[in-house]
């Protein structure tokens, strides 16, 4: 909103929510809601400051719409309106007070809520630049609430999903610390019995660890600001040596073939931790596929002016297509006993690939005869770009 049309705006709101009429002073309330998604930090600034008196308003009505449109603002700016209408004498205002508390998740990591709330308005003030006409602000201010809802739910899924698998770690953890600590005071009893409880242990403990590192980059940012020009066979070597690393193949005289076609005179603006990550993941679930040996591909070229493609093939144990569906879920994983997987490392790779640096993964895979996936990249990085 230009400088001239928002003093007139706040004008607007001034003179509605001091009218003695208390209709009016909801009418201006309302008219608030609907402007929220135009208007930036210093317009809500003034606005708060026209807002604050409404929270002692004689009429509860009137504090009831203020308490149900303070969702559209930043927490940390409208805390202390909302923590006077969450003590309010009317129950109705403290009720739509305490559901817009819940609604903006207040607790201790309010300010990443704070910069998740702002990338999604800056993504629907993109859309209001794209479609002027059609999009009101009704209807914007309205998708607003709904995508942080939905966002929402999935945190709360993600956490519960979280939740349910290391807690999943801890009983097995708790079970063999139980077991030990009953057949250390026994005389008697094989040494070989007590190491294996303690190789238990330390073996869950790992795992426990692993998922608790998926888990932190699953959820970090995918909208990476640190690009810079780097050699992809320097990223594709440095990911194959750690999937080797973490993988069957390490230690063990396992029979592989790797056939390697890297140019490399490629070179791509990218984060290089980040597809480091992506591929060695990929990488991990290739080398995962073949526990008995393979063969694995590595082809990497130029395509499409300013694209590169990526080719990843193993020898493997395949997939179905239900399968390859459900490997891009969270959690997934068809690894046997004893190649402990989160679940999470396709997904990851999904994130930071096509979400991080807006390229394609393509999985091509049939049951017994291996799997095939093709990564698609911009050379330059562009945020709006896509394949």
């Amino acid at each position: 909103m230009d400088i001239k049309n928002a003093e007139k705006f706040l004008n607007f709101i001034k003179g509605k929510i001091g009218s003695d009429d208390w209709s009016e002073r909801i009418e201006g309330i309302a008219k608030i809601s609907e402007i929220c998604i135009q208007i930036d930090d210093e317009q809500q600034e003034k606005i708060i400051t026209l807002m604050t008196p409404l929270a002692t308003d004689p009429k509860w009505e009137v504090r009831r719409s203020l308490a149900s449109i303070l969702v559209n603002f930043r927490y940390i700016k409208v805390e202390e309106i909302i923590n006077r209408l969450t003590e309010d004498s009317n129950k109705w205002v403290k009720a739509a007070a305490e559901r817009t508390r819940q609604r903006l998740k207040v607790s201790a990591s309010t300010d990443k809520r704070d910069r998740k709330y702002d990338y999604v308005l800056e993504l629907i003030r993109g859309l209001k630049k794209k479609y002027p006409e059609e999009l009101t602000d009704k209807i914007l201010n309205d998708i607003l609430k709904s995508v942080l809802e939905v966002g929402e739910r999935y945190y709360e899924e993600l956490a519960s999903d979280a939740t349910h698998q290391i807690n999943t770690i801890l009983t097995a953890i708790d079970h063999s610390t139980e077991e030990l600590q009953a057949q250390l005071p026994k005389r008697g009893k094989s040494k070989n019995q007590i190491k294996q409880l303690f190789e238990n242990i330390l073996e869950q403990k790992e795992y426990l660890k692993r998922i608790v590192k998926d888990l932190r980059i699953y959820s970090e940012p995918s909208n990476f600001n640190d690009f810079t020009s780097e050699k992809l066979e320097s990223i594709l070597e440095e990911a194959l040596n750690r999937a080797k690393i973490n993988t069957c193949v390490f230690g063990k005289d396992i029979p592989f073939k790797e056939v390697i076609k890297i140019d490399p005179t490629l070179i791509l603006e990218g984060h290089r931790e980040g597809l480091i990550n992506a591929f060695t993941n990929i990488l991990c679930n290739a080398f995962d596929a073949m526990p008995t040996g393979g063969n694995l591909e590595i082809n990497a070229t130029s395509i499409i002016p300013d694209y590169v493609d990526v080719i990843i093939s193993d020898t493997g144990i395949g997939m179905t297509p239900k399968q390859v569906e459900d490997s891009k879920k969270r959690w997934s994983t068809s690894k046997k006993e004893g190649m402990k997987r989160t679940g999470l490392g396709l997904p990851i790779a999904l994130k930071i690939i096509e979400r991080g640096h807006k390229g394609k993964v393509t999985i091509e895979s049939k049951k017994g005869q291996g799997t095939t996936i093709s990564v698609k990249l911009s050379v330059q990085h562009e945020k709006e770009r896509s394949l």
